[in-house]
């Protein structure tokens, strides 16, 4: 009985183990199912969308790294002693510098950088932006530095590829590279390029290399359009703002919309700095528009090197007419509503070859200046009211040789200037003579400038005479301080000097007529201390009369 009783206690065991591990392994498969099943509905469309961009057209993005040879000397204190700083030490300490300076012996260093990229064309070409590649190029070129090397990696590749920058275009802070060998990696997908723009809301897709981590992938959403940001391109590039997160290394990857197209070339950000220095993103990262790229991409393969030196343009400063709001009313100023004032005209351009005029004078008031005098558009071509982006857009689309039809405002009068663009220095400048304020003699305590040599209209502007000394500044304690000699109250702007005005104006020093500033030493040199000099001025349109006691 007792050996049954145990026999069944077995069997019963045994079952139950049995039972248990079917009903854990029959739980076990049921919690399988619902997983897979609960993994396929969490997977919503936004995510399926997302992960399937970045399976078809996340192995095209690349690492780019270079690297720039160099020398630098030995980093010990001695050795970066400036020329000739050992002479200025005094003798008695010379020798301790010498005994414990070391041979400053040459080190080979290696300056690298890194920054993203994708395919474009064939799998050998590959996009980034310009300053991801231009420490390695020639100033002005796409010719590679001497011990410059530029290579890209692929995802899920170690291998370094050689490349070579083909085309740059520092407008739009783009460059093509070309590997050097047949890209050995099979099924790689050229991203397309969107036909239409960025729609701000709109998401977007970001993958490159941030802070080297490959393959990176973040999401967010177009937060603006039109965005410029200083040192990116060139003449207020028109950006994409976004929110998805860009780090440095980013640089040159590219921004894909839902359609897995690309809107954008990742190229900046504003960075948070943290306390030990490092930068991180904010939420506020820009893209360089794909039609800018479009645009470009046929000049790239062609090896063309594209920048404000070798584009075609109208050879103008310009600045939106509103610059004239605030004060507007208080000079009386006749002008147009909207328009494009012209600031400066460079010399032997397009623009100076049709007759356009820039900005005459400016007005320095509380140190804020206001250039005026100059032509202002009105319109171009098609353009109506145009601002300064648009304009810029529009010249940026032409080739040398075509024509842009300016309507201009000038002197209350609207004429119409055809303007044939052609290629001008960016760099080419006006060298004119103009005056310089002097220090004068001591004795006075005063700098002064020659009224002889103010331009014309200046002085016919501020009724100015011909001749006589301007006081461009007086001297605290000095014998004109004592005098109540009065100094210049503000200033002009006259192609790109300035001159003051405001103050006192020296006609004569005992009796005689200044014109000059060797003039007025030649009356000092009459003088010794104690003497005292009669002037007469011309203040506000008066002339009074001053003694200096020297």
């Amino acid at each position: 009985m007792k050996k049954l009783y145990m026999a069944l206690i077995a069997i019963i065991l045994a079952f139950g183990i049995y039972a248990g591990i079917n009903q854990e392994t029959s739980f076990g498969v049921v919690r399988a199912q619902d997983t897979s099943f609960r993994q396929d509905r969490a997977l919503l469309e936004d995510e399926r969308n997302t992960v399937d961009i970045v399976n078809d057209y996340g192995p095209s993005v690349v690492a780019i790294h270079v690297e720039i040879k160099g020398q630098r000397m030995n980093p010990s204190f001695n050795n970066q002693l400036p020329p000739g700083m050992l002479e200025q030490i005094p003798p008695q300490f010379r020798e301790f510098f010498q005994f414990q300076q070391m041979p400053q012996q040459p080190q080979e260093f290696k300056q690298q950088g890194a920054g993203s990229g994708f395919v474009v064309g064939d799998s050998s070409e590959i996009i980034t932006n310009y300053h991801v590649v231009k420490d390695a190029l020639e100033n002005n070129s796409v010719q590679q530095l001497e011990g410059a090397t530029i290579t890209v990696v692929f995802p899920g590749n170690d291998e370094e590829l050689v490349a070579h920058v083909i085309g740059a275009n520092v407008f739009y802070d783009l460059a093509l590279l070309r590997l050097e060998e047949p890209n050995p990696i099979a099924n790689i997908k050229a991203i397309p390029i969107a036909n239409s723009e960025a729609l701000v809301g709109s998401k977007v897709i970001a993958i490159g290399n941030p802070f080297g981590f490959a393959s990176t992938v973040t999401t967010g959403i177009v937060s603006g359009i039109d965005r410029s940001l200083d040192g990116i391109g060139q003449n207020n590039l028109s950006l994409i703002q976004t929110d998805a997160a860009i780090n440095p290394g980013n640089s040159g990857g590219p921004l894909l919309n839902s359609s897995g197209e690309l809107i954008g070339i990742n190229t900046a950000i504003i960075p948070s700095v943290s306390a030990n220095g490092s930068r991180g993103n904010i939420g506020i990262g820009f893209a360089v528009p794909s039609q800018f790229l479009s645009e470009s991409l046929a000049g790239l393969r062609a090896a063309s090197f594209s920048s404000l030196d070798t584009k075609p343009r109208l050879g103008i400063r310009i600045t939106n007419l509103d610059i004239y709001d605030d004060v507007r009313d208080s000079l009386n100023l006749n002008l147009p509503a909207k328009g494009i004032a012209i600031l400066n005209v460079e010399p032997g351009s397009a623009a100076d070859r049709a007759g356009l005029i820039g900005a005459q004078y400016d007005i320095d008031i509380d140190g804020q200046k206001v250039p005026f005098g100059g032509d202002i558009i009105v319109a171009a071509n098609n353009l109506e009211a145009p601002n300064t982006d648009e304009l810029i857009k529009l010249v940026f689309s032409k080739n040398a040789g075509d024509v842009v039809n300016l309507k201009i405002w000038r002197d209350g009068q609207i004429i119409n200037v055809p303007v044939t663009l052609a290629v001008v220095n960016a760099n080419a400048q006006q060298n004119p003579s103009y005056p310089q304020p002097v220090d004068n003699n001591i004795y006075l305590g005063i700098t002064v400038e020659e009224l002889a040599s103010y331009p014309e209209i200046i002085k016919k502007q501020f009724s100015l005479p011909n001749n006589g000394l301007l006081v461009v500044d007086v001297e605290a304690d000095s014998a004109a301080d004592k005098a109540a000699l009065q100094a210049s109250s503000f200033s002009v702007n006259y192609n790109d000097r300035q001159y003051s005005l405001g103050g006192d104006i020296i006609l004569k020093a005992d009796n005689t007529v200044i014109t000059s500033i060797s003039d007025l030493k030649d009356a000092l040199n009459t003088k010794k201390s104690g003497d005292v000099l009669d002037l007469v001025i011309l203040r506000d349109g008066k002339e009074i009369r001053l003694a200096l006691k020297l």
